[in-house]
């Protein structure tokens, strides 16, 4: 495999910066290298696996790769060692800038970043759907089309969470908007309107034995 790394520009980058900052940085590195070669959707893809297989399912080999190895030498011979031949040759040069600069650990931000700027970039706007039960096809179609609507012109980007624990009914996030018919937040609002309620009455009646 080759030793060159993608052309990621950190000229003048200064490292104390914010998490976020930073992350954005190499966010933007990582969309123009591979938005040039038309293997975005798949660079993405991929970083979006491995940081649910790494830094999700495998907490301790993440602990590794972030800060549990201190010489980066040795932390790049481990990438190689398990992800050549199984991830993308970009993806895994990627993963080498960012052991060279210390920052594996922001790996599950970049992924986030990078998908959120390449979503604005192509007018689309993340949905998450939660149900305490799958949804059926007509149930789909449906709300498929109402979110259409919803999204005001973007092209929704669909995922959905299953959550026995809603009570029912759904819970959908268009981008920052929350949109939730569970049966369970019905009720705790019921709850907080009553308690409302009756907080009110006693004021009344304080009201009255003050008078």
């Amino acid at each position: 495999m080759s030793s060159t790394e993608p052309s990621v520009d950190v000229s003048g980058t200064v490292f104390d910066e914010g998490a976020e900052e930073i992350s954005h940085t190499y966010a933007t590195a990582l969309l123009n290298v591979t938005e040039s070669s038309n293997e975005v959707e798949t660079i993405l893809d991929e970083l979006d696996e491995f940081v649910t297989d790494i830094f999700e399912h495998q907490p301790v080999f993440a602990g590794l790769l972030s800060e549990g190895i201190s010489d980066q030498h040795r932390r790049d011979q481990l990438l190689v060692s398990t992800f050549e031949g199984r991830a993308h040759p970009t993806l895994l040069r990627f993963l080498r800038v960012l052991n060279r600069r210390d920052r594996l650990g922001l790996v599950p931000l970049i992924a986030r970043t990078a998908r959120a700027m390449w979503h604005r970039q192509n007018n689309r706007i993340p949905v998450t759907i939660r149900s305490a039960v799958p949804l059926d096809v007509d149930q789909r179609a449906l709300l498929q089309e109402r979110l259409v609507s919803l999204a005001g012109g973007a092209t929704p980007m669909i995922t959905e969470e299953v959550q026995p624990e809603l009570l029912g009914g759904l819970v959908v996030q268009i981008g920052d908007q929350l949109y939730d018919a569970s049966v369970r937040n019905q009720l705790r609002r019921m709850h907080e309107v009553l308690l409302r309620s009756r907080a009110g009455e006693l004021r009344s009646r304080l009201d009255l034995v003050v008078d």
